[in-house]
């Protein structure tokens, strides 16, 4: 089975599994929501940092706008899907033979610098409405060595590590390689060649 094939296969594995565990009933967030976040599991799972890391835990980020559960709107819904579909596959899925615990980190431009230095994360999740911070996040993300993942492209070519675009026909994994390395990322040349690496 040619490695491009084997990619595909495990990942929608993955998702097929995740969907039978919710009892064949209708998930409360999109499906996009779910290959997106299954994705992201799987990108990790190429990160050989991760495995040097004694910790039986990886504890992974999901960044909140403040005050924005109350508002309501459409980004506040896509990050409540992927807040979702991150929780229940940290229920059913590994990383690198690890558990996943997910932490919702709210925050906003003033607290911003302090809200991520003080929690213990592998990896942050980082939504497309934090498009006016991801040169801060991507500092501070950088300088703490924590990987960072998005759902577009230009998240990735600002300055964010991992983007799942799944927007269009087919899911597309983009890797701002220099980024990634100077997270603390180590990944695979398997997964490099598979990916888009800017």
């Amino acid at each position: 089975m040619s490695t491009r094939l084997h990619w595909t296969v495990t990942v929608l594995a993955t998702v097929c599994i995740c969907l039978v565990c919710l009892g064949g009933g209708r998930p409360a967030y999109g499906q996009n929501a779910l290959v997106e976040a299954a994705l992201h599991f799987k990108v990790l799972g190429y990160d050989s940092n991760l495995v040097k890391d004694d910790k039986a835990l990886i504890t992974f980020g999901v960044l909140a706008r403040k005050g924005e559960r109350a508002k309501g709107g459409s980004s506040t819904n896509v990050q409540k899907d992927m807040t979702s579909a991150f929780l229940m596959l940290s229920q059913q899925a590994q990383v690198q033979r690890k558990r996943v615990r997910i932490v919702i980190i709210p925050t906003e431009m003033s607290s911003l610098h302090g809200d991520l230095n003080n929690v213990q994360i592998d990896a942050l999740y980082v939504p497309a409405e934090f498009q006016k911070e991801i040169s801060e996040i991507s500092k501070i993300a950088v300088r703490r060595k924590i990987p960072t993942l998005c759902s577009s492209v230009s998240q990735a070519e600002r300055g964010l590590a991992v983007a799942v675009d799944t927007a269009g026909a087919k899911p597309q994994v983009v890797v701002n390689l220099q980024i990634a390395r100077q997270s603390g990322m180590a990944l695979s040349g398997r997964l490099l060649r598979l990916v888009r690496v800017l």
